[in-house]
């Protein structure tokens, strides 16, 4: 299971995941920069629809 893979390779594999960090940190920071205007705009008050928001809806 020891394999060995060329510069190439890593290098690819390396830019690829810097770029899903970079467009997924690029997209998380421009959404949460929006949010109080999304609550604001939807007419949202503190509740679970707010914590939805704020938690990607993964926050029970």
């Amino acid at each position: 299971m020891n394999q060995m893979y060329d510069q190439q390779t890593v290098r690819r594999a390396r830019r690829a995941v810097a770029l899903v960090f970079a467009v997924h940190g690029s997209v998380s920071g421009s959404f949460a920069v929006r949010i109080p205007w999304i609550q604001q705009h939807l007419d949202l008050r503190r509740g679970p629809s707010h914590r939805q928001l704020y938690h990607g809806g993964t926050h029970p």
